[in-house]
């Protein structure tokens, strides 16, 4: 299933009628990635896509060096996607 395949199926499962609003966030620039946050407008439940331009195969928001970035590409420094899960997680009952 392509990204686009699951974040229609879980738009139609949360009963989302489009997009509430997209932000793109480049506060860091030495990080050479943008973070694309696009949350939706759900009736029963929230959801929220990150999508990171220019980034590599790593975690955002991760500690890195120089080999780790030479061989897996940019870590994006936009958000941390430790805190983002966590946050989401708080939200559960």
């Amino acid at each position: 299933m392509c990204s686009s395949d699951l974040i229609a199926a879980f738009q139609k499962i949360n009963g989302c009628n489009g997009v509430k609003e997209t932000k793109r966030i480049d506060n860091v620039g030495f990080d050479r990635t943008v973070a694309v946050l696009t949350t939706f407008d759900c009736k029963r439940a929230p959801l929220t896509r990150y999508v990171v331009e220019g980034g590599g195969h790593t975690w955002p928001g991760a500690r890195t060096g120089i080999i780790a970035d030479l061989v897996l590409g940019n870590t994006s420094e936009e958000f941390s996607a430790t805190t983002e899960i966590l946050a989401f997680f708080k939200t559960l009952r």
